[in-house]
């Protein structure tokens, strides 16, 4: 088993923690109402608190009984995986800890928690949530615990944090793009077989984007509330994770910068539920608009 393969497995445990706590906010909309007392506020808590309690420790042990119970264990120990996938990897780490602070965070508003609250609650969640995979790593002979995840996944949640605390909304929100590359049919074992594999396990084909709200950064009052500005990183010619390994045949791993334009859904104004969900889900990627990639040594390109 390979380091990609494992980063698979994140990435899949990740989407099922961001399918169940959407399921934890969809249940506790219904008991919001300004009526509420605030007992029924602390009875929602307390019930988010022993579904997320249970949720951690479902996912501990399956975890450790699905992908860990034939490895070789050891004392908790780190190892630096840091240069691999051009740290692309660690970009994505970051991504998923923003949403999952962000997720927990509308949760617990939505269950009457207080603003500040919330979002301390919230990104501490959101860290919180991905240790799981560190905590097994780290007993793992074949793997350990890795300080860039940590710093990763901190870095997301603290993204989150600091803008909400900061400006009282989200003005820099990370955004995730995929764009099919040539390099996951050369080694499909590891980069993905079919499409649905390949937007999770090829390196060379993902593209991570911090996307600007210029119309709240600037209130200009004329300009168009659905466009901003993002800038963007990802990574070319990778076969293996580490860079010795892919120059050993020929391929000389390179970086991709990306500045651009980039749709923003939710600052259409509409009090439909239903197309508030749609614009959160739709601005969690960049959707195709004009881009220009720079590359060291390479002449700009134009991309849409």
């Amino acid at each position: 088993m390979n380091s990609l393969v494992f980063n698979l497995k994140k990435v899949v445990f990740f989407i099922l923690l961001l399918e169940l706590s959407t399921i934890v906010l969809a249940q506790n909309i219904s008991s919001t109402h300004p009526e509420d007392s605030i007992q029924r506020k602390r009875k929602n808590l307390q019930i988010f608190s022993s579904i997320s309690a249970g949720m951690y420790g479902m996912g501990l042990l399956g975890m450790n009984q699905l992908w860990y119970q034939n490895q070789s264990r050891t004392s908790f120990h780190f190892f630096n995986d840091n240069s691999q996938w051009m740290q692309v990897d660690k970009v994505g780490h970051g991504y998923t800890a923003f949403y999952l602070s962000e997720l927990n965070y509308r949760t617990l508003r939505k269950i009457g928690l207080p603003e500040k609250k919330a979002i301390g609650w919230g990104s501490g969640l959101g860290f919180l949530w991905m240790l799981p995979i560190e905590i097994l790593d780290g007993f793992s002979a074949t793997y350990g615990a890795s300080y860039g995840d940590l710093m990763a996944n901190f870095s997301g949640s603290a993204l989150f944090l600091i803008q909400k605390f900061s400006f009282k909304k989200i003005l820099i929100r990370p955004k995730f793009t995929f764009r099919r590359s040539s390099w996951a049919s050369q080694r499909p074992e590891v980069l993905g077989e079919n499409l649905g594999q390949e937007i999770l396990k090829d390196y060379n084909a993902q593209i991570y984007r911090l996307s600007f709200n210029v119309k709240k950064i600037t209130h200009w009052k004329n300009y168009p509330c659905v466009l901003n500005l993002a800038i963007g990183y990802g990574a070319g010619e990778m076969l293996y994770g580490k860079p010795a390994e892919n120059q050993l045949i020929g391929l000389k791993p390179y970086r991709r910068y990306f500045l651009g334009l980039d749709w923003h859904f939710s600052n259409i104004p509409t009090q439909k539920r239903f197309w508030k969900s749609v614009f959160y889900i739709l601005d969690m990627v960049s959707l195709p608009a004009p881009t220009l990639e720079l590359r060291k040594g390479k002449k700009i390109k134009f991309r849409f």
